[in-house]
């Protein structure tokens, strides 16, 4: 099955009418929680008991319940609570449908989102574990992300900034743009912050955070909070945000498995989706664990693709009791968030295009692999899928990668992300310092493919540091970075966002 015949395709447009027999669309809820609780005429005792229920439950919110709108809709005039909203049968699958939730009943409730009219979940609960479930909801932090192509460069200084010197011949092969050859510049679909569900404005990135390059921005959690992370495709292809360690439902996966009804929270273009994520202990850190772990996110419409496409990012989840206001870690000053991965952009789904836009027609190989193990069978080729492996630390080869500052004696969290394939098996080591992790006192910490290590340090030794993977291989081709120790009075350097 192809990703766009997986995609999820609501709709929560509707019209309904008033027993008075007047139009009403969602549009006359927008503002707040739309509550949307489906009766079948006639509603008999088990909907009436539920329909009870559910208002109970709303009242019971106390002041809370001023952000929630109860509506209830019928489909004939028939029985039913007088303030039942009516339409034709086929009107109100079109809602469920649009949902991926066919057939509920008296029992089932679907809320929507605020005045983004997006899905949030549907309601079984029933009781005191429904109004918790609807308080959960009302108060979850919440994320809006958007997912855009955007032009990125791996290496925008044109230079090995760790040795201070041109790149040698063999370092050209990942950054010169040649007839040939792409270069360093790649078009990519990247997971971007945005101030609210109207995705017009692209929230800020802190000078903190522009160490991030192309990831996507931190979710930040406590233990015991529920998440709403609501997501606009801007791109062109399906896409999806799946994270990992948290705890979902099949709605909120962002994966399609098989045998199990939709929606899976794959977006088609110009689609939005809310993903609802809890934080149980498991979802947390451990009895070993220091205050904070870290979680990845990605898309998985096309799992592997969709990764070498640039869609990357993390979730950061404190101990419970242990975070300030915004979900950091109350002992730790500085965070840092770092990825190992080797993009391979022969694997992007956005390869065609970038052939189009930066080689000469007919320069590139008109197929990248050319028989069943993926081997090449020629050097010309061999060449160019070597040119389109980048070794990247999030997205910057040759220490392009800027804002790994900070001051001595701070107290410093590295959260380190592997993806990738068999050959992404990376060894990021830190000259200067060492760090702990796990009790353990280290200068360089292993991490594969959908694994994570956090280190703490405490750096006692100003200057400019080497941060890279050990592997020979990776390091040659790019796979580095500086970070920086600065005396206790000396203020940071401020450091653009990056590359948008």
């Amino acid at each position: 099955m192809s990703p766009m015949s997986m995609a999820w395709a609501a709709d929560t447009r509707f019209v309904l009418a008033s027993a008075q027999g007047a139009k009403v669309t969602d549009a006359a809820f927008r503002g707040r929680f739309l509550l949307l609780q489906v009766v079948r005429d006639p509603c008999a005792k088990a909907c009436q008991d539920r329909v009870s229920d559910v208002r109970h439950a709303v009242e019971a919110l106390g002041d809370l319940a001023q952000g929630v709108q109860v509506v209830r809709v019928g489909t004939q005039t028939g029985d039913t609570a007088g303030d039942t909203l009516h339409g034709s049968p086929q009107a109100i699958d079109q809602v469920l449908k649009g949902h991926g939730v066919a057939g509920v009943g008296p029992e089932g409730a679907l809320l929507l989102d605020d005045e983004y009219g997006t899905f949030v979940e549907r309601l079984d609960a029933s009781g005191d574990a429904l109004t918790d479930r609807l308080r959960r909801l009302v108060t979850a932090r919440v994320s809006y992300i958007g997912i855009d192509e955007t032009l990125w460069d791996y290496a925008p200084k044109r230079i090995d900034l760790m040795m201070g010197a041109p790149l040698d011949e063999h370092q050209q092969t990942y950054v010169y743009n040649k007839p040939q050859q792409i270069g360093s510049t790649y078009l990519k679909a990247i997971y971007h912050g945005y101030t609210d569900g109207t995705f017009r404005t692209r929230q800020a990135r802190p000078p903190e955070w522009a160490h991030l390059g192309l990831l996507g921005p931190v979710i930040r959690a406590e233990v015991g909070d529920t998440l709403r992370v609501v997501v606009r495709n801007n791109a062109k292809r399906p896409y999806s945000l799946h994270v990992h360690g948290l705890r979902y439902t099949a709605a909120s996966e962002g994966a399609m498995t098989a045998g199990v009804p939709g929606p899976y929270g794959i977006i088609p273009p110009g689609g939005t989706y809310t993903y609802v994520f809890d934080t149980p202990e498991r979802a947390g850190p451990g009895p070993g664990d220091p205050s904070s772990v870290v979680w990845p996110y990605h898309s998985h419409a096309e799992e592997g693709v969709d990764e070498n496409t640039g869609l990357v990012g993390a979730v950061v989840v404190t101990r419970k009791g242990m975070a300030r206001p915004d979900g950091s870690p109350k002992d730790v000053d500085r965070e840092f968030v770092t990825l190992f991965k080797i993009f391979d952009e022969n694997h992007s789904a956005l390869l065609q295009a970038n052939i189009d836009r930066f080689t000469e027609a007919g320069r590139a190989p008109a197929t990248v692999f050319q028989d069943e193990d993926d081997t090449p069978t020629d050097v010309e080729t061999a060449a160019w899928i070597d040119s389109n492996l980048k070794y990247a630390i999030n997205g910057y080869l040759f220490a392009n990668l800027p804002g790994l500052d900070m001051h001595v004696g701070e107290r410093v969290r590295w959260y380190v992300i592997g993806l990738g394939s068999e050959s992404d098996l990376h060894t990021p080591h830190w000259h200067g310092q060492t760090v702990t992790v796990g009790g353990h006192r280290t200068d360089t910490v292993e991490v594969e493919p959908a694994t994570t290590v956090v280190a703490d340090m405490t750096p006692d030794n100003p200057g400019t540091w080497m941060f890279h993977c050990h592997v020979i291989e990776h390091f040659d081709a790019g796979m580095t970075a500086l970070y920086r120790v600065l005396p206790k009075s000396s203020p940071l350097p401020i450091t653009a966002e990056g590359q948008k």
